[in-house]
């Protein structure tokens, strides 16, 4: 009692009880004691007033050392989900408030709590019970509902529900901009029509649809067959943050890749391949052949590609010895593609493709030949 004198007494929360950690000066001997501290400071000098010996170390616990550390956690759609220290007499209302109320999407009639049930040495089971409350946070029926340690507090939000979702339609449409969907339905034919329409300067054969969610990009569309076939597949079902760009009416073709034009034209001439005028019914050879000047040394027709304006890809195909460029359609990229490189080795000869010598053969020969019946024709 007098050491907790001169300590300037006990703290609010010091436990009735304490230890004296004893040590041995000649042996080291660590023993403990337990002493009834309340008994002690009642009664000064009694039996629970302990005589203290050189070396002692009292400690003095707090009464919280001995007490599991009860929470309450609130989930959902509140403003601040989190875990809350438990305390006698907290009810629904105050930790609702604690969590900084409900947000506006939740469903005041479907608060869910979830409840420890302990049976003694039976396995722990879990009871449900569903609330609702009103503006102000009150249960139904107006009497407070109590929470018991380790609730669980879930505030669920309104079926199927969502802010206004938007998406952007840019280029030939009589009404532009930022539009609101409707419903879950909407689709990209409905949006057009929405937004007037298309103009007469569409071209919706280069139409585009960007797709924010989940980071999708890109999406290859058909806007003439979503329009004129609302079940076509193209015709998507539209998601917030879509962007739609409809062009304007293009006359270019764009060649790129290992064509001649590449090793004539430098820099910035030809960062972004070559731009050349639409021939109708025309295939990627006629392009390369009469804009960029054919092949280059490493290029190959059957690895060219024609990526048209809705960003749809189309590669050559060939069949044996003959190989079919794609056609090309207004605003199309052709992309003249490489012989792939392989490695040298000393002392090995690279391979050789013979397809390819033969197509250039044959087709040297035939023009070679053509010449021939020219001249016989002139000197007639």
């Amino acid at each position: 009692s007098d050491l907790v004198y001169f300590a300037n007494g006990l703290k609010k929360d010091a436990a009735d009880i304490a230890f004296i950690t004893r040590t041995d000066p000649a042996t080291k001997a660590i023993s403990y004691l337990r002493v009834n501290l309340a008994k002690a400071l009642k009664k000064p000098g009694g039996a629970e007033d302990v005589l203290l010996m050189p070396f002692d170390q009292i400690d003095v616990p707090s009464r919280a050392d001995f007490l599991d550390e009860r929470t309450v956690e609130v989930l959902g759609a509140v403003r601040k989900p989190g875990t809350f220290q438990y305390h006698e007499g907290m009810d629904l209302k105050e930790v609702l408030l604690m969590a900084d109320g409900l947000k506006f999407q939740a469903a005041r009639d479907r608060i869910e709590i979830s409840r420890l049930v302990l049976y003694e040495n039976q396995p722990t089971e879990s009871a449900v019970i569903i609330l609702s409350v009103d503006d102000s946070l009150n249960v139904a029926g107006g009497q407070p509902y109590y929470l018991q340690p380790y609730d669980k507090v879930i505030v669920r939000a309104k079926p199927e529900f969502s802010f206004q979702r938007t998406v952007t339609i840019e280029g030939e449409v009589r009404y532009p901009g930022v539009y609101t969907l409707k419903n879950r339905e909407e689709h990209l034919a409905d949006l057009i029509a929405r937004a007037g329409g298309l103009t007469e300067e569409a071209f919706p054969e280069a139409a585009t649809l960007y797709r924010n969610k989940d980071d999708i990009g890109y999406v290859v569309t058909n806007l003439e067959k979503a329009i004129n076939r609302p079940n076509s597949r193209f015709n998507y079902v539209l998601q917030e943050g879509d962007k739609i760009v409809i062009p304007g009416k293009q006359t270019f073709v764009s060649i790129s890749g290992a064509v001649q034009a590449e090793e004539l034209f430098q820099g910035e001439t030809y960062k972004d391949g070559i731009k050349v005028p639409y021939h109708k019914g025309k295939r990627a050879r006629y392009y390369i052949r009469h804009y960029a000047g054919g092949l280059s040394k490493d290029g190959r027709y059957r690895k060219t590609v024609v990526v048209y304006p809705n960003g749809k890809a189309r590669k050559s195909t060939s069949w044996g010895l003959f190989v079919w460029t794609p056609k090309v359609k207004p605003g199309s990229e052709i992309i003249a593609g490489r012989k792939e490189p392989k490695p040298d080795k000393e002392g090995e000869k690279n391979d050789i493709d013979w397809n390819e010598v033969i197509l250039d053969s044959v087709t040297q020969i035939t023009a070679i030949l053509s010449l021939v019946l020219l001249v016989k024709q002139l000197n007639k």
